[in-house]
């Protein structure tokens, strides 16, 4: 595996006021200074949409994750490691999901190309497929994946789903939390539902926090699926007591 090295990683993050019109080019500029002579488009490997960025990242998730499952942690977690990948195998992936918005934008730059201390990896445009899928990949499945579709049915939601502690490091947590979330959406489709009354502030963030209230008392590994399920379903009930969710009239919830 390749890495940037330490003294070149950090050299590009200082220059990078000057070298914002860089990450505009067509092609890596990295492959130049690096003396490149030859190296993989691995970009070519993964569905890419300029119209819709980020319509198959839950594709592009299974793609890269079963190309690079075998990483070994410690390696998962060197930004060398993903920098390189985003500055040079995967530059033309990063290009079109992740097109600067001006010629200023070195936010978006530090977020997706680097990460650090006050940047999380799983921002990082590469790092995030591998991680997403690392975290939601259940081998017992008839389809491993089956929770990275889930997770992926909205942005926001795996973002808070992998950015909220108690779940990304527990997968007990993680997968009965995507099982009662898949069964608010099922419910949704089959028109059991009338509204729900701000599902991102309402229902996604409490439900974060109630599992992570839950996580400070009690360890979730201790807890089989089906009793991790029924305690996260439990305050699912309480939302719907509250009229946050709201059946049609026509609907018993059992």
């Amino acid at each position: 595996m390749k890495l940037l090295e330490e003294a070149t990683l950090q050299q590009l993050k200082a220059e990078l006021e000057n070298n914002i019109t860089l990450y505009q080019h067509e092609q890596p500029f990295m492959v130049k200074r690096l003396s490149i002579i030859e190296y993989e488009n691995l970009s070519s490997k993964l569905n890419l949409t300029p119209d819709s960025p980020s319509k198959y990242d839950a594709e592009n998730i299974q793609i890269f994750h079963e190309k690079f499952r075998d990483i070994p942690i410690e390696l998962a977690s060197e930004e060398s490691f993903w920098s390189y990948f985003s500055h040079v195998e995967f530059w033309e992936y990063m290009q079109i999901r992740w097109p600067l918005k001006n010629d200023t934008d070195t936010s978006s730059i530090r977020n997706r190309y680097f990460f650090g201390k006050d940047r999380p990896l799983f921002r990082h445009g590469i790092a995030r497929l591998w991680w997403y899928g690392h975290l939601t990949y259940n081998p017992v499945l008839d389809d491993p994946y089956h929770y990275t579709k889930v997770a992926f049915k909205d942005q926001d939601r795996a973002r808070l789903l992998i950015e909220t502690v108690n779940i990304s490091r527990n997968r007990v947590a993680l997968f009965a939390t995507l099982d009662v979330l898949l069964t608010l959406d099922n419910w949704t489709v089959e028109g059991k539902i009338e509204i729900i009354m701000g599902e991102r502030e309402n229902v996604i963030r409490p439900l974060m926090q109630f599992i992570n209230s839950v996580g400070g008392v009690m360890i979730w590994d201790l807890l089989s699926p089906e009793e991790a399920e029924e305690k996260i379903m439990s305050f699912i009930h309480q939302l719907i007591q509250d009229n946050i969710i709201v059946f049609k009239k026509s609907q018993v919830l059992i």
